[in-house]
This record gives C-alpha cells, structure tokens and sequence, in this order.
C-alpha cells in the first residue's frame, strides 16, 4: 500500500473550476478528463502499481468527497463520481462506496443513469451470488431494487426490450429468495411484454401500410391498435384517412381531440364506442376476470353455469330421447314452452325481434367462450390488463363488493 498526498477537496473544487473557466467552450467532458489527470494522475498511477487494494479504495473515498464540492461543474463531477466507482469496485469493502458514487451519478447526470444503474446491478449480482445463509435473501432484495431501478431507466430511454430482460433476471432472483415483491414484478413484467407486443404489431402495420397505402385492413387494426392497445389517439389520428368506416373515423378524430373538447353527449358517444367484437372481449377482461377473480376454475364454473342456465329449456328436452326419462322430459316440454312463451310477450313488449331473443341461447356459447378467455388471461397475467395496465388479482380480490363465488 503507497502513500496518497492528499489534496482538500475545496482546492480540488476550485482548481477545477479555475481550468475549466479557461477552457472556454470547448469539449468540457475531454476537459474535465485532462483536468482530473493533473491532480490525481500521479495517484491513480500509484495505487494500480500496488497489488493491496486499501489505497484503491482510500482514493475512491476521497474522490466522493470531493464531489461534493464541484456540485457546479457537471462534466467534472460525472469524471470524480466515475474514478470513485471505479476505484471502489475492486473490492468488496468497497462496494457500498461505489454504488453510493453512482447513484450520486445518476442523480446529477440524468443523462448518465442507465449506465450507472447497469453497473449497481454488476456489483449487487457480485454481492448476491457471495452471500449465503441469511445474508442471501438481503442480498438478493438489494439485487431486485438494482434491477428494477435499471429496468425505469431502459423504460423512460424507451428501450423495453431491455427493460424486459432486467424485468424476468428481477423475476428469477425473486423467485430464489421467495420475495414479497414477486406478484408486483411480474405484474410489471407483464404489462411490458404487453407493450412490445404491441409496439411490434403497429410497427408491422405500418410497414404493411407503407407498402399499400391503399390496405384498407392494415389501416384500420393499426388505428385499432394505436387507440385501444397503445392508448394514443393522437397518433391514430394520423392514420384515419383512407378508413372505410366512418363511424370509426368519427370518433378517433373525436378522441384525440380529448375528452374536454367534446360536450356530455359526445362524451357519452364516444365512451360507449366499440369498434368489433374482439374489443367488447378485450374490454370484458376486466369485468369477467375479476368476477371471476382472476381464476381460470372460477371462470369455467361461471362460463358453465351461465351456459347451461341459457341452453336449459333445449337441456331439458333430453330425458326424452331416453325410454327411462321420457315422462321427466315431458316437464322439459313445459319448460321450453314458457321459455317461448315468455321471450314472445317480452320481445313485443320491448318492440324488439323474436328471432334474436330465439336464438340468445346459442348465442351464449359465445359468451361463454369470452368469459373463459378473460379467466384464463387473468390467471395467466396474474391480473387484469386495461389500457396499458396491469391490476393485480389481490387488489381486485381486495377491493371487490360482489363476490360470485
């Protein structure tokens, strides 16, 4: 271990702000690199000639506190935050060190912070894959915070895929030390493969429509996708010339003018607009999956209750295809009678068509399958996806009035 002529850091700061002033305009981070090499040069290069590494982290501590000093020089300060990190890190009596240098980074260099969030994530890997026993599950709730912390920064820099890859390394360590956090990564987790989905899918709508402006059906799931899936409007908007439904056309233009453009009439037009059978069972998720409270067996026994209480008056004409039943089927007669009876004198009564409520029972198979499938997603998803997020079973369980079963 050598010796480190030690400098204050208040003389650091200004000697710093001095030479940097003379500087002028120049390429200030190239600046502040040269700047740092005159006054800690000749220590750098003495601590790596040194195979202990106390003196490495006796510079790395006093570089951090220097920091504290060129608070106004932000070029110079990420190269003093950057040496300490580097400093510190070689050891791990010097890991918390370094990570308070680059979390100090992140924080004065915003532009800096995906970088210094990638490297905490490296040192809490090292600490995790060190500790044992009791000090795993510590180590391993410090590595999730790392990760979660580098997965905010891919997503506000707008790179989800690897906000996704931080996401499931959160998931997997998770897992191994049985966090209280797992439901809320994978929650997280979900409604970010959920937007790259959906971002691969408008990218490919647009490149189909680059190709064929005049693809009426590209258009229009690419609309659908910008204003159901990506919640943007606006950017829908763009795209709605050309669309051969003009009621479609109609309330995109109206939704991205916003809400408050629009009187309580129109409001209520456009809050009640459904493009397709696809978005009513999109839309159904939440009503269905959390009736069902995100369970598939709750779904399927609600799918095959309502299904068989809407298919009774034909399920009761069965025992008659039996010579033991008959006589229980012939009360399935008056039953599929009343049934009639009952939907002619409400369909007149509503002035509405009797063949429609006739074949309601048919019809139920496919709500049926539109409550299976909302269980199923819920389950799988581990809640309920509504317009970019993703609601957690036990919230809904939790705030729930009406309990099903």
């Amino acid at each position: 271990m050598v010796r480190i002529a030690s400098i204050h850091p208040v003389c650091v700061a200004l000697l710093a702000a001095v030479v940097m002033g003379d500087a002028g305009g120049g390429d200030e981070a190239a600046e502040a690199t040269r700047v740092f090499e005159s006054l800690y040069g000749t220590d750098l290069k003495a601590v790596r000639e040194t195979p202990a590494p106390q003196d490495d982290l006796e510079l790395g501590k006093r570089l951090l506190a220097a920091a504290d000093q060129a608070k106004g020089q932000p070029a110079f300060l990420a190269v003093l935050l950057e040496r300490a990190a580097d400093l510190a890190e070689v050891h791990p009596d010097g890991y918390e060190t370094a990570i308070g240098a680059l979390v100090r980074l992140s924080e004065a260099i915003p532009e800096k912070a995906g970088a210094a969030a990638g490297r905490i994530v490296g040192i809490r890997q090292k600490q995790f894959s060190a500790a044992r026993g009791a000090d795993r599950s510590k180590a391993g709730e410090a590595l999730i915070d790392a990760l979660l912390a580098a997965a905010d920064s891919a997503e506000n820099a707008g790179d989800l895929s690897d906000a996704e890859t931080l996401l499931r390394r959160a998931q997997r360590v998770g897992r191994s030390v049985r966090s209280d956090r797992l439901s809320g990564i994978d929650a997280r987790l979900s409604r970010v493969a959920h937007a790259i989905q959906t971002a691969t899918s408008i990218a490919q709508h647009k490149d189909r429509l680059a190709k064929d402006p005049a693809n009426h059906g590209a258009r229009a799931e690419l609309v659908r996708l910008l204003l159901v899936d990506a919640d943007d409007p606006a950017e829908a908007a763009k795209y709605v010339e050309g669309l051969e439904d003009e009621a479609m056309r109609a309330n995109v233009l109206a939704a991205a003018k916003g809400p408050e453009a629009a009187d309580e009439p129109g409001c209520m037009e456009l809050g009640e607009w459904y493009r397709s059978l696809g978005e009513v069972a999109r839309g159904a998720e939440k009503a269905y999956a959390s009736a069902s409270g995100c369970s598939l067996g709750r779904a399927l026994v609600l799918a095959g209750v309502s299904l068989a209480l809407e298919v009774s008056p034909v399920l009761a004409l069965v025992p008659l295809a039996f010579d033991g039943t008959r006589l229980v089927g012939c009360g399935g007669i008056a039953v599929l009678a009343a049934f009639l009876v009952s939907v002619v004198v409400m369909t007149r009564w509503g002035r509405a068509g009797v063949l429609p409520a006739l074949i309601a029972p048919a019809v139920m198979v496919l709500g049926a399958v539109i409550f299976v499938r909302a269980g199923l997603l819920g389950w799988w998803r581990g809640g309920v996806l509504w317009r970019g997020t993703l609601y957690p079973s036990a919230a809904l369980r939790a705030g729930r009035r009406v309990r099903l079963i």
